[in-house]
């Protein structure tokens, strides 16, 4: 139980910060194309 808690937590985790690297990933590639235009 204490096991499958902790990989749904891993899984979590990472999921969060995945959405992170896209949500930045999207504000760099936004100011580029501002500061290009």
């Amino acid at each position: 139980m204490n096991q499958i808690h902790s990989i749904l937590n891993f899984l979590e985790q990472s999921f969060k910060h995945d959405r992170i690297y896209q949500n930045s990933n999207f504000i760099c590639k936004f100011l580029f194309n501002g500061y290009r235009g």
